[in-house]
């Protein structure tokens, strides 16, 4: 696995496995599908022995100098993720939690939680839903929920536009292998679909905003029942009237 192909041997890995039928064992095998995939799973999980829940992808791409610093694209330190997945405070609680990373990177904060979720001895009992504009960053954070069986929604896209590009689901096996989790299973998601439900749920909870807003304080202050102002009879009298 050399560095400029990471993210395209990642990416194909993801296409392939939700394209996986029986038929096409032998076709993997001989492309090299399969040799990656067992490489892949190999070193995750020595470095999940040595840094459980570690950003295995994140690390590559800092140590090499892969990011792309001109556009800002710096990741959370993992020691403020864990920081933050503490802050949820949603361990402890029997209520299913729906959490989201609007800018993922490649998933620190959702390798964070699961990793808070894991010694608290507590199921995941969440949904994460990650985001971001970088197909690379989607590509990495989809495989390191795979790889760490977390249940996840992986979204391409901008997440101010609310435009999405892609999308994959991952569903637990709730397995281990050694001590270090189970392999996820993925599914492509309609994208499309997925982005009219969430431009739908922002909607029905958007608090008025603009003129929108002038409009309704002034509906607010509307009468139930109008001033006639014809009726008013006038205190003052003229000034060349009797006193």
């Amino acid at each position: 696995m050399n560095s400029p192909r990471l993210y395209e041997q990642v990416m194909d890995l993801l296409k392939k496995g939700v394209e996986f039928t029986p038929e096409k064992k032998k076709e993997y095998a001989e492309d090299g599908t399969y040799d990656f995939f067992w490489k892949l799973l190999a070193i995750h999980r020595e470095f999940f022995k040595l840094n459980p829940f570690g950003d295995l992808f994140g690390e590559y791409l800092t140590d090499n100098e892969l990011l792309n610093a001109r556009a800002g694209q710096f990741f959370t330190p993992i020691n403020v993720a864990q920081m933050m997945a503490e802050m949820l405070n949603v361990v402890n609680t029997e209520e299913f939690s729906n959490i989201a990373d609007p800018a993922s990177g490649t998933g620190r904060f959702m390798l964070r939680t699961a990793k808070t979720y894991h010694e608290a001895g507590a199921g995941y009992n969440f949904l994460f839903t990650n985001i971001d504009i970088d197909s690379r960053m989607w590509a990495f954070t989809t495989m390191n929920a795979i790889l760490h069986d977390i249940p996840s929604i992986n979204i391409h896209g901008d997440t101010l536009a609310l435009n999405y590009l892609g999308a994959y689901l991952v569903v637990p096996t709730n397995t281990s292998h050694d001590g270090v989790p189970g392999i996820g299973l993925w599914y492509k998601l309609d994208h499309e679909k997925l982005m009219d439900k969430h431009r739908a749920a922002l909607e029905s909870n958007r608090a008025p905003q603009g003129m929108e807003q002038f409009v309704g304080k002034m509906k607010s202050r509307t009468r139930d029942k109008p001033v006639k102002f014809g009726s008013i009879e006038p205190k003052q009298k003229g000034l060349f009237e009797d006193a």
